[in-house]
């Protein structure tokens, strides 16, 4: 059977508001086409549809901040601050905090090679070849 693209969003709009959707899978549940059918017609790239999804899960999200916060549970207390709270209350929170990013600064030093003496370019040369050699050993598995 057909479906015509613009009859597929006015039921995927109502089902949206109706049932409280919050995920395109949800929507697609309340529809007379297939999941494949939803997507061929693009339905899951119209701004009205992801609209509609972004509208309920940030009413979800705001119901669910409101019990926590007084829930007296204190696992969703510190959850809801790890939602809401500043990038350092995350990381004072967090039980394995690890900064990848090192604050946008490079990882390693950067020794200028005309600093070095004959000796340790020596080194680094020979450093160098052997990883070179791991490597190589490596890609040969």
């Amino acid at each position: 059977m057909g479906y015509d693209t613009d009859e597929l969003l006015e039921l995927s709009l109502k089902a949206i508001e109706e049932n409280n959707c919050l995920f395109i899978d949800d929507i697609i549940a309340f529809l007379p086409c297939s999941r494949a059918t939803f997507y061929n017609h693009g339905l899951d790239k119209l701004d009205d549809i992801k609209e509609g999804i972004w509208k309920n899960r940030a009413a979800a999200r705001h119901k669910q901040n409101q019990r926590w916060a007084v829930s007296g549970n204190a696992t969703l207390e510190v959850s809801l601050r790890k939602l809401i709270g500043t990038p350092e209350e995350r990381r004072t929170l967090s039980q394995s905090y690890q900064d990848i990013t090192s604050d946008g600064e490079r990882l390693g030093s950067q020794i200028p090679l005309e600093d070095l003496t004959i000796e340790e370019l020596e080194v680094l040369k020979k450093l160098h070849a052997k990883r070179s050699t791991r490597i190589a050993a490596a890609g040969e598995d």
